[in-house]
């Protein structure tokens, strides 16, 4: 049965039992059954059912018998791989997996780690946002010699479409961008829909230019959270690339339609974009720990996200002879 929210569900949960747990820490080894017991009795009554085919809130997340395994698998040997040497397996299989998923979707060769790109996989789409924002600062400090002393640094200013998800607020906090802009949506008369505006984007970009800022950041995405909508890719890229902006995609929510050749028409402009992010644990039914960032150039995102930070207990010979083997250097942590 589905656990419909109510003002009273917390009292519900603790009326069930759970406030009991709360008091009753166990100070010795329980038996199975009875950690199964209290999971059937307490838990799973005061759970949101995710995986029942009558929840339709949030996104799809479906759990699949080839993802459990998959973890139990992962779980079972449970060896961190934030170096190559650490885990060579994990990193290998790392850089296969994100080559699959690019031809898979059939994004652009850019991505490969045949070509200058590459892509990782993250914990959420949330890190490679904040990623892709970390990093769009830094190339435009670079490219205009920026210093965090220079109080041009207080001038640069990030775009995202109106219905972009949260995540995207939360990064420009982190990273403390002191200018953001969310481009809106007008109701388009011939389409008989609401899409973004190019006209009103590019009014805005020139009025910040006026007022002396600098842009540098452009994220757009394909499958909002809220109505599952789809940017002007290529419109928008075009516009991110005549003012020499960072264009990230957040693909994680109908990324995965892109598998479908009727709907790659979708991904028409991503050549356009510098990063991409799909999240497998959408429509690609594997456990919700699955997102992967895409980058153009993954020297430059490997240098701007902080480059080759080895302290003397990562140092080792095969980490030194490449510059993009560690997947920490992907990540904010630097081990797992």
């Amino acid at each position: 049965f589905f656990f419909q929210a109510e003002d009273g569900i917390r009292d519900f949960c603790l009326s069930r039992g759970l406030g009991d747990v709360y008091k009753r820490q166990p100070l010795r080894p329980e038996p199975l059954e009875l950690i199964m017991k209290d999971t059937e009795e307490l838990i799973i009554p005061c759970m949101t059912k995710w995986q029942h085919p009558s929840f339709f809130a949030y996104f799809p997340s479906g759990s699949t018998h080839p993802g459990v395994i998959g973890d139990m698998i992962a779980t079972a040997f449970n060896n961190p791989s934030f170096t190559w040497v650490a885990n060579p397996a994990t990193n290998e299989l790392d850089n296969v997996v994100s080559d699959w998923i690019v031809r898979m979707c059939a994004l652009p060769k850019k991505f490969l780690f045949s070509s200058k790109g590459g892509g990782s996989s993250l914990p959420s789409t949330t890190e490679a946002i904040l990623l892709s924002l970390h990093v769009a600062k830094h190339r435009k400090m670079k490219e205009l010699g920026i210093t965090v002393s220079d109080p041009r640094i207080l001038k640069l200013v990030a775009y995202y479409t109106e219905t972009a998800h949260s995540a995207i607020n939360k990064a420009i906090l982190i990273k403390d961008i002191p200018h953001s802009r969310a481009i809106p949506f007008t109701y388009d008369e011939e389409k008989r829909d609401f899409a973004v505006s190019l006209d009103i984007f590019k009014r805005m970009i020139e009025e910040d230019l006026q007022q002396g800022l600098i842009p540098f950041f452009l994220l757009s995405t394909i499958g909002t959270t809220s109505y599952c909508g789809i940017d002007p890719t290529k419109e928008l890229g075009a516009i991110a690339k005549e003012y020499k902006m960072w264009y990230t995609v957040d693909a994680a929510y109908a990324g995965a339609a892109l598998i479908c050749p009727e709907f790659r028409i979708l991904g028409v402009g991503l050549d356009y974009c510098d990063s991409i992010a799909i999240n497998l644990g959408k429509w690609l039914l594997c456990e919700i720990s699955a997102a992967f960032i895409f980058v153009g150039n993954r020297l430059e995102f490997i240098e701007l996200n902080g480059g080759k930070i080895d302290p003397a207990y990562l140092r080792n010979k095969y980490s030194a002879r490449a510059q993009d083997i560690d997947q920490k250097d992907w990540a904010i942590g630097l081990s797992t």
